[in-house]
Formats: structure tokens, C-alpha cells, sequence
């Protein structure tokens, strides 16, 4: 069963794709953002293995570098403004560098400039790395920089445009994401890649359209260990699979989900991967209850004290 030129497993309990309108819109917008997830991925490794050979100190400066505005408008300010010479950076004194700090951070997000800082202005002494790579390490960082910043600022309009597109849809996406750690943007990312909920029998037919469902390799007396099918959309299992990392975060219900998945003492115990697997697959089940029923999260039922029945409508 073909449509749209992808290939659709039949028996999963739902209609061959036939996006249209806004479905389509959102698939499109869904695949740009994942693109560029992927490119300021790379840019962040390239300038922290730039920096790590170069001028480790300015890495260290901050716990989580790449989390941080402040952060990252320093560096901006020594590879583009100063030319990747921390001498020349440390020579324009502390005042003056915060001020060019603050007049780059809004560029990054940020409001107001950190002790992080000052951290790197300090480190910018520091002598370590291989002295004689450093300029054009620095010069490749600097592109990286550049590449980071336009993928972040292009992200965060396409994730402004889902999110408009949900609203378009009807999807109570406030109601969605009453679960912890689940964001509107997330939430649009996954959706754009099941289509509307509603065309789903069950909530495993989305989980094996994500092709997260268990897959057992027997043959005769051999009995190997289950494993996901990977028979279904690898676009939406990926989009899953990152919205489940904030979710276990914040989410009690799916942290203590994964914690005895991994603490079994027979030979089910999972091992971390596998049990993220089954979390992310605990997700996109409640997702889909949550969309197709019109209920509130409830930590209660999705943890099993409670059973469905006792769900209050929206």
C-alpha cells in the first residue's frame, strides 16, 4: 500500500497518508527543524573540538557552555570581534569586553550578562593548547559560531510556525503538554510526523508506525533478546526519541519507569537504551490518549493507579 511515494505497512490500524493543508505544512516545517537540530549539533562539536586543542580554558569556563547566552556571546566577541586573539581580548579590560558581551547577547537569546563572563574573560590568560593551531582552529570556530547562531535563530522560528500550525489543527497543545517535560515545539515535531491522531485505532498502532514496537528474534529452540521492529517511520521514531530526554527529566511517572526497567534482578532487566525505547514508546501512548480522548494528564493513570475510566474530560 503506497501513497505519496513512502511505503505504508498495512494492519497497523490506520489509513494510507493523504496530508493536505496544514498536516502538510506542519510535516515540512517538522523536517526543516530536525535538519536543524542536526546542524547546530555539528557546529557545537566542531568548536568544542576546536577549542578543546586550542584553548581548553574558555571550554571550562562554564559547566554547560552551549546552554548558556552569556557564554556563548563571550566567544563571539573573541573569535569575531577580537579575531580569535584572546591577548587582544584581555587587553580591551574586563568593563569594556562585558559591555561587547552585552551588546552580542541578544543575538544569543539572553537579557542579562552572567558571571560566566567574567569566568571567561579570566580564562583568557590561560596558556594551555597547542599554541601554534590556534589561529586557525579559532578561525574555524568562528565559522562554526556563525553556523550555530543561524540554526538556532532559523529553529526557533520554525518551532513558532508548528506551534501556529497546531493551533490551526485544534490541538490543545496546553492540554498536551500538561505532561512534564513535553513542549508545544516537541509536541508539534512528533505530530507532524503521525499525522492527525485521530486515524489511529490504538495507541500501538502509532507506536508501531514509529516502529517502536518489541520485535522477538526466535527461530526453533533459539529465543534472542526482543528488540524494536525499526518497521516503521524512522523521522518520528528520532523526533520521539529526543522529546523523551526532557520528559524523563521532570516527568516522576517515566523516570520511575525507566529506573525498574534497568533494576530487574532476572534476565528482563533492560539496560538503558533499551528502557529510553520503551519510555519514549510510554510517551507517544500517552500522547495519543491524551489527543484522541480529549483528557488531562493525570500522574495517576499513566503510572497505573488509576484505571482509564477514572480520566477527566477536558
Amino acid at each position: 500500500m503506497v501513497s505519496l511515494g513512502v511505503e505504508v505497512p498495512v494492519g497497523l490500524g490506520y489509513e494510507p497518508e493523504r496530508l493536505e493543508g496544514a498536516w502538510a505544512e506542519l510535516r515540512d516545517e517538522g523536517r526543516r527543524r530536525a535538519q536543524l537540530i542536526t546542524n547546530a549539533t555539528a557546529a557545537k562539536q566542531l568548536i568544542r573540538d576546536k577549542l578543546g586543542l586550542v584553548a581548553p580554558a574558555l571550554l571550562e569556563s562554564a559547566c554547560e557552555p552551549f546552554d548558556s547566552p552569556t557564554w556563548l556571546a563571550s566567544l563571539e566577541v573573541v573569535v569575531e570581534r577580537c579575531g580569535g586573539d584572546a591577548a587582544r581580548a584581555a587587553a580591551m579590560g574586563y568593563e569594556a569586553f562585558a559591555a561587547a558581551v552585552a551588546a552580542a547577547l541578544g543575538g544569543w537569546g539572553g537579557q542579562r550578562v552572567g558571571g560566566t563572563c567574567r569566568q571567561l574573560f579570566s580564562a583568557l590568560g590561560d596558556g594551555r593548547g597547542v599554541a601554534r593551531m590556534r589561529p586557525a582552529a579559532l578561525r574555524r570556530a568562528r565559522g562554526a559560531l556563525a553556523d550555530l547562531k543561524y540554526a538556532r535563530a532559523r529553529r526557533a522560528q520554525a518551532e513558532a510556525d508548528m506551534i501556529a500550525l497546531l493551533g490551526e489543527l485544534g490541538v490543545d497543545a496546553d492540554r498536551i503538554c500538561e505532561i512534564p517535560g513535553l513542549s508545544a515545539a516537541t509536541l508539534a515535531a512528533i505530530l507532524a510526523e503521525t499525522g492527525d491522531l485521530h486515524k489511529y485505532e490504538s495507541s500501538s498502532s502509532v507506536v508501531k508506525h514509529a516502529g517502536m514496537s518489541p520485535a522477538r528474534n526466535e527461530s526453533g529452540g533459539f529465543r534472542g533478546r526482543a528488540k524494536i521492529s525499526r518497521r516503521g517511520r524512522p523521522v518520528l521514531r528520532l523526533a520521539v526519541w529526543r522529546a523523551t530526554w526532557p520528559v524523563l527529566r521532570h516527568c516522576a511517572v517515566l523516570a520511575a519507569k525507566h529506573a525498574a526497567l534497568t533494576s530487574r534482578a532476572d534476565d528482563s532487566r533492560l539496560t538503558p537504551e533499551q528502557a529510553r525505547v520503551a519510555c519514549a514508546a510510554s510517551l507517544l501512548r500517552w500522547i495519543w490518549s491524551l489527543t484522541v480522548h480529549g483528557t488531562r494528564w493525570d500522574a495517576r493513570i499513566a503510572a497505573g493507579e488509576l484505571g482509564h475510566h477514572h480520566a477527566m474530560a477536558a
